[in-house]
């Protein structure tokens, strides 16, 4: 048998007679390094990468300086794992051989393993520039541009292979990937169904279509086509871990999980898998089984993965005020912020810094990454010279259009613009059925839009047809939020209002809504909206419904002679600073006990633990169940004094108890965070319950509650502001309101 008949029936794949034949020869002649070489080539191609590794050595040690033999083992290499050997094999090769476009192209695809994007972006170049048919090769170079963000290039490099291979069924799809990525969402979805018609099996490109289908707001059928994929595909974790997204999105949370385990099966230490098994059982207020999956994450210790975990890490911590690392947590998540390693969310900072400038960079980096401006024509600006009697048209845009606190402040809001002046629009992105909440608002407006199931497309068009004026975000950074609509401006005024509590960080939210207490003058350099300023900023619902059985302290577990001083914010709010300063408050103030929200036993252990330790009988401490919005309004006459966290201050809660006629005591800091309660207080007529620090309003605490006559006073001046007070003058802020929104327009007439 000579080497030639070998390779012959190599070439024809009959590998076993190959391996055989190369086999004899080597034994007739021990110094055969070229059968040597072949017979790795082999097994490199039957996946045999030890045997490989092998043989190619001992051709290798007889022949040094052979390209191909430094190629095949870079591949033998590649496949064991060892990519920074092979990445030096392929360099040997290349040394060798300048062109030698395979090695040029295996050494890329080692640089991708790396996650070293940009020199593997330069090695498939370099192969396509010795070989400029390599189809594959370009393909792989625009792989290598998209993970650089580096969109257009890599579509070019997409269809740059098409041209030399039209029916490349792996380049349609990657560049469908590029135009979903791009958010040419109607262009993707045609490339993926060229890959499908070219390969009908083709399970990632089934999966690459779902995910399409999801951007165009179809769930239904992006289901269909994840189940078609792994019907291909059963071990394609990528379309299980999207299945498990989209029964997500749609609140089919068992199914979710059904999917996301289906995958970890698969492989125990994906990361997508994990971060949405986090988030799931985080927005399910199943905190031990969300840090299982965290804990995870820090175990495989992936310093260049995209996911934050680290902010909420802290934030689960904090729901459950498992305080033992929070000053590690809190350390570890302003370093991330700060070395700009990940975008992070919001909300969690805000609980535990009033650092403006941190939070302005936190927030311009996370919006930056998720939700970068990509306004491509401006929406038409109001004609200045229309007849007057044309109203000006507002929409106001939220998820939370039910029985959520935003709706709770603002259902009146809408029942008293001026109609006359002013077409006033509710976008909807609320998926679920129409509460009383909703069907009061949307009876208050001249257009109810239920947006839940419409693409940002669909919705941007429908705003720009009802020629939308002002574009009101009640939701920003928050569950349910579209700010991806706001960055395709959705009008020529944008304004962020009430849905979360300070600066967006966006380029795109011209307005914040704020007052002259929140948003000073010295601190607007924190923000990068303009500051829209009322008498108040939080409007108010005079019409809360109010449940007519008052219940007793009995009823609720509270001692009846004692004083009570109460916190209903979400626990989350907590600090052990906080919480400590309680503590030295129930030792002054003799017998007094606090109410708090429980959340979950844990978090009720937690807290219990604390107080003894500082000396204070965990039996002080009363928990109050959640109840329905009626029976929790007619808890509050049986506080005597409401005390604030900080630097993340109550809102809707503060309102709700000075509406109920109770005391709220707080502090201020920079953040508007810190700063809401503060306004509230200043609204109703009470600037003195806001403590110049932590210490003075430890002080102030235990001063009104050893003077139940002063606490008296308080409450009844709170209801004498009531009905005329600032902050409960409800049609006062509405025409302040639309007086401002007049003035954000004339501002674009100008501009």
């Amino acid at each position: 048998m000579s080497l030639q008949e070998a390779l012959a029936l190599h070439q024809q794949g009959q590998l076993a007679q190959a391996e055989s034949s190369y086999l004899q020869l080597i034994q007739a002649s021990p110094q055969h390094h070229k059968a040597m070489m072949l017979l790795g080539a082999l097994y490199v191609q039957a996946g045999i990468y030890d045997h490989a590794h092998t043989w190619l050595g001992r051709s290798l040690a007889l022949s040094p300086d052979q390209p191909q033999g430094h190629c095949n083992i870079g591949a033998a290499l590649e496949g064991l794992g060892r990519l920074d050997d092979a990445l030096a094999s392929f360099d040997r090769a290349t040394a060798l051989k300048r062109d030698y476009p395979l090695a040029w192209f295996n050494r890329g695809n080692v640089l991708t393993k790396l996650k070293r994007y940009e020199l593997a972006a330069q090695s498939y170049a370099t192969a396509c520039h010795f070989k400029p048919d390599y189809a594959q090769a370009h393909m792989n170079r625009g792989l290598a541009l998209q993970e650089l963000d580096q969109l257009q290039e890599a579509l070019a490099c997409q269809d740059q292979a098409l041209a030399l291979d039209p029916n490349y069924a792996e380049a349609w799809s990657n560049r469908g990937n590029v135009l979903l990525a791009l958010k040419r969402n109607k262009e993707a979805q045609a490339s993926y169904q060229r890959a499908i018609d070219i390969k009908p099996d083709y399970a990632r490109a089934h999966c690459n279509m779902g995910n399409t289908l999801n951007a165009l707001g179809k769930h239904q059928e992006a289901i269909a086509l994840f189940k078609i994929a792994l019907d291909f595909d059963p071990q394609l974790i990528e379309a299980h871990c999207n299945l498990g997204a989209t029964y997500k999105e749609l609140n089919r949370h068992e199914e979710a999980l059904q999917s996301w385990h289906a995958g970890l099966a698969l492989d125990p230490d994906d990361v997508d898998l994990h971060f949405n098994l986090m988030h799931l059982h985080e927005a399910n207020q199943q905190f031990d089984l969300a840090v299982t999956h965290i804990n995870k994450l820090r175990s495989l210790n992936l310093p260049n993965n995209k996911k934050d975990f680290v902010g909420p890490h802290m934030f689960i911590k904090m729901h459950t005020c498992d305080w033992a690392d929070l000053p590690q947590s809190i350390e570890e998540v302003r370093a991330w912020v700060l070395e700009n390693r990940r975008p992070t969310r919001l909300l969690p900072l805000l609980a535990v810094t009033d650092d403006l400038t941190l939070l302005n960079q936190a927030a311009v980096q996370f919006t930056g990454q998720h939700y970068p401006g990509e306004v491509e024509a401006l929406p038409e600006k109001p004609d200045p010279e229309a007849p007057k009697a044309l109203r000006t048209a507002i929409g106001y845009f939220s998820s939370d259009f039910n029985h959520h606190a935003v709706s709770i402040l603002t259902a009146e809001l809408f029942e008293l613009h001026d109609k006359a002046a002013f077409e006033v629009h509710a976008f909807s992105f609320n998926p679920a059925p129409r509460d009383a909440t909703a069907d009061r608002i949307a009876a208050a407006v001249d257009h109810y839009w239920a947006c839940a199931d419409l693409t940002d497309d669909e919705v941007l068009a429908l705003a720009r047809q009802q020629k939308i004026a002002v574009a009101i975000d009640l939701n920003g950074q928050t569950l349910g939020g579209r700010m991806s609509l706001f960055a395709k401006r959705l009008a020529p005024v944008q304004v962020a209002y009430l849905g979360f509590p300070g600066s967006l960080g966006t380029t795109y939210h011209d307005y914040i809504v704020a007052d002259d207490y929140l948003i000073p003058e010295s601190l607007a350099h924190g923000y990068t909206e303009r500051v829209m300023r009322l008498p108040s900023f939080q409007v108010n619902d005079r019409r809360r419904h109010v449940s007519a059985t008052m219940p007793s302290r009995a009823e609720l577990g509270l001692p009846e002679g004692a004083l009570v001083y109460c916190c209903f914010n979400n626990t989350y709010k907590l600090t052990p600073a906080q919480f400590d300063a309680w503590m030295h408050i129930l030792q002054q103030v003799e017998g007094s006990v606090l109410w708090l929200l429980g959340n979950t036993p844990s978090t009720q252990l937690n807290l219990q633990h604390r107080a003894e330790t500082a000396g204070v009988q965990p039996e002080r401490l009363v928990f109050a169940d959640r109840a329905p919005y009626a029976d929790y309004m007619a808890r509050y006459p049986c506080a005597d004094l409401f005390l604030d966290t900080f630097p993340f201050n109550a809102g809707t809660t503060a309102s709700d108890a000075l509406w109920m006629g109770l005391p709220l005591l707080t502090y201020s800091g920079q953040s508007f965070a810190s700063r809401m309660a503060g306004s509230l207080l200043h609204g109703v007529g009470l600037p003195e319950l806001v403590a110049p620090d932590i210490d003075g309003y430890t002080a102030l605490a235990v001063a009104l509650g050893k003077d139940r006559q002063r606490l008296e006073e308080l409450r009844d001046r709170l209801k004498a502001n009531r009905d005329s007070c600032a902050l409960f003058d409800t049609p006062r802020l509405v025409r302040a309101l639309e007086e401002q929104y007049r003035e954000a327009l004339k501002s674009t007439d100008k501009q």
